[in-house]
């Protein structure tokens, strides 16, 4: 197996720049997609030992990484619109899309919407909401630890809330906004064990 070339860049979408990183590779473009709170470093480990068959490309969605992180955009439509302008930018019409966690989300979605862009989907570890029950919050088994952690720096969700990544990505980049010390404090107290708990 030939090492591909790690290339690191960013696109702008609707004045938001994005980080990518390209591994390169042959074959169909596959994009990765991060779960809440990861950027594309995560599938560092991963995409070079898929370059034999793939070109490898991980975008940092908005608010995360090496992105930009504006007041507002947090919706899954902009994060659609995101995808679509990084795969314009870069020339690639047909993709395989793989999303990990809240990544499916948008992963899911985009393929709903643009079918005939998506040559195939793999899911990591996603919610599926018509194969899943739905859970409140307050069954997660981490929630009283997050909850404490996240009400000591003022982010408030509601316990009952069944959208519950969003509604963290929503009040998480709002703290951003509103307190960016507060919210670097917060990062540096959150435990690496809620960081990829299911």
């Amino acid at each position: 197996m030939n090492m591909p070339v790690r290339t690191e860049g960013f696109v702008e979408s609707e004045g938001v720049r994005l980080h990518y990183i390209d591994w390169g590779g042959t074959g169909m473009p596959l994009l990765l997609l991060a779960g809440l709170g990861d950027n594309a470093q995560i599938f560092t480990g991963l995409a070079p030992k898929l370059s034999d068959s793939f070109r490898l490309i991980a975008l940092t969605r908005r608010g995360h990484g090496r992105s930009d992180r504006p007041d507002a955009g947090y919706d899954l439509d902009t994060l659609i619109g995101d995808v679509q302008c990084f795969l314009k930018t870069l020339g690639i019409d047909q993709t395989i899309l793989v999303g990990h966690s809240f990544g499916g989300a948008v992963v899911m979605q985009l393929t709903h919407l643009f079918t005939e862009r998506v040559r195939s989907v793999t899911l990591i570890d996603s919610r599926l909401r018509g194969l899943q029950d739905e859970m409140p919050i307050s069954e997660w088994q981490h929630w009283p630890e997050y909850r404490d952690l996240i009400y000591r720096h003022g982010v408030r969700i509601d316990d009952g809330t069944l959208d519950f990544g969003v509604d963290v990505l929503v009040a998480l980049a709002q703290l951003r906004v509103d307190s960016p010390q507060q919210s670097e404090q917060l990062n540096r107290e959150m435990p690496v064990s809620l960081l990829g708990s299911g």
